[in-house]
């Protein structure tokens, strides 16, 4: 059976429940994008309501603010066992998640979108609302779209027809992105 703060401090064992105290699971009442996030629980024998600050360790390059009005955990360390430097050491939106995981896969994911890496590798950005993952153009679909229009022939005189073919050719053929790689 899973104890509760309480439960140990009612029993009269104030070390355990001092070292139960430091690693505890609250509720997160507000975020800020620089400034500790506040968060709140319930402490002590007579179920006394308590909110502290505490600053957001999410790892190296990682950044995250839920939307406003979610319902966000956190799990809160209270470091050298001190209520004064809480720090807070993972989040989740139960309501996010996705249910659907299958095993070997990761996602990232905010309320708007998800990112799946797939087990074969597979790369899929789904919009949240609309609950599709749409295909991303290929180098090789790039090169037959500019292979189509440059062999089309317009209606109109032959040189309206070269003056385009020549404006195509012309143009700079970006063939991908500098941020977003695949094959």
């Amino acid at each position: 059976m899973r104890r509760t703060v309480k439960e140990f401090r009612q029993a009269g064992n104030r070390a355990a429940s001092a070292l139960r105290g430091l690693i505890r699971r609250l509720t997160v009442v507000r975020t800020a994008a620089a400034a500790a996030w506040q968060v709140a629980g319930i402490v002590g024998a007579y179920d006394e309501q308590e909110a502290f600050d505490a600053d957001m360790f999410a790892g190296v390059g990682i950044a995250y603010r839920p939307p406003a009005g979610a319902d966000v955990e956190a799990v809160v360390l209270h470091v050298g066992s001190s209520s004064s430097q809480p720090v807070i050491v993972g989040t989740r939106v139960p309501a996010l998640i996705p249910d659907d995981l299958a095993e070997d896969e990761t996602v990232v994911f905010n309320s708007a979108a998800i990112i799946r890496i797939r087990p074969d590798g597979t790369v899929t950005v789904t919009d949240r609302v609309a609950g599709v993952a749409l295909p991303l153009a290929r180098l090789a679909d790039l090169v037959a779209l500019r292979a189509a229009i440059t062999a089309w022939v317009p209606a109109g005189t032959l040189a309206d027809a070269g003056n385009l073919k020549a404006a195509i050719l012309a143009a700079s053929w970006t063939t991908g992105t500098s941020k977003l790689k695949g094959q």
